[in-house]
């Protein structure tokens, strides 16, 4: 079956240190009001537990996609979940994108259960919970379709950095809630996969750029170019635009959303190429510097 891919999505995932591989117990005792709290764990924490692998799958459940099931429950369709995660001081992490996942329906999710079942990672899962605190009789009692609910391939897993922190400014801060929000903006970076990124060649040095930054920058020029106003052109993931490093990174410049800028195709060309770059380059860093002003101003 040919998938369609019907786009981005962002969505919360309870706190786990142990990297999402068993429940930890944690999530009760920061959240007020959730499954974590109720029983004491959470089932998106085995969803990287990536060697309960069967014929090339990952089956797990993220609670965003089950408050949403009914915006993804078609068959043949397939979407990205980047997820992020509140830390006990409060801070905003993103974790992973998982590209190209799938919604398992009601018939797909009891058949990845007996699968579970029968390969003795449902009886682990049990064993697990009790030994975070929790209370294992709700996952026997519990549907199918609330204990796995996706299915990916594990090398369509991309992990952030430990460090990979949303900025204040970016509107994922005002999520709280586990269920999924569109991502509606897109740049040149967004469609390249792990396997093309893995046959890439690259003369001299390749220079990581970090997706929050990017995300940042994307929402705050909300589809048009930040330099000449042009809205972007529409894809099946978002409106398109291309992100520039105004100081290159080869050039030691940050990756920082006061280093980066929104433009159209044509002038993202011209800031690399034309015989204005210079006076293009102040013209950006005045524009983000201002942009930055306003922030502050907003936040006063």
């Amino acid at each position: 079956m040919n998938m369609v891919h019907i786009g981005c999505f962002t969505s919360r995932i309870c706190f786990n240190s142990r990297n999402w591989q068993r429940p930890t117990g944690e999530a009760a005792k920061l959240e007020k009001k959730s499954h974590c709290v109720k029983f004491g764990f959470g089932y998106e924490e085995w969803l990287f537990r990536h060697e309960w692998e069967s014929e090339g799958w990952r089956c797990g459940f993220t609670q965003g996609v089950n408050a949403s099931s009914s915006r993804l429950e078609r068959i043949g369709t397939s979407f990205d979940l980047r997820l992020f995660t509140i830390q006990p001081d409060s801070r905003r992490r993103f974790v992973a994108t998982i590209k190209a996942a799938e919604f398992l329906s009601d018939k797909q999710a009891k058949t990845a259960v007996d699968v579970f079942k029968k390969k003795g990672w449902f009886d682990s899962m049990l064993t697990e919970i009790q030994q975070a605190g929790g209370d294992s009789r709700v996952l026997r009692e519990s549907e199918p379709s609330n204990i796995l609910n996706i299915r990916f391939r594990v090398e369509n897993v991309e992990f952030c950095k430990s460090d990979d922190f949303v900025p204040r400014n970016n509107s994922i801060y005002d999520y709280n809630r586990y269920k999924l929000h569109k991502s509606d903006f897109v740049d040149q970076f967004s469609f390249v996969t792990n396997e093309q990124r893995d046959v890439r060649e690259v003369v001299g040095v390749a220079y990581e750029r970090s997706a929050v930054v990017r995300k940042s920058v994307l929402d705050r020029a909300d589809g048009k170019c930040e330099h000449c106003g042009a809205k972007g052109f529409e894809t099946p993931d978002g409106v398109f635009l291309e992100t520039h490093h105004i100081i290159f990174l080869s050039e030691k410049g940050p990756d920082t959303i006061h280093n980066v800028i929104a433009l159209c195709p044509n002038h993202h060309r011209e800031a690399h190429h034309g015989f204005r770059r210079e006076q293009l380059k102040r013209e950006f860093l005045s524009f983000v510097s201002k942009a930055s002003e306003r922030k502050v101003k907003d936040r006063i």
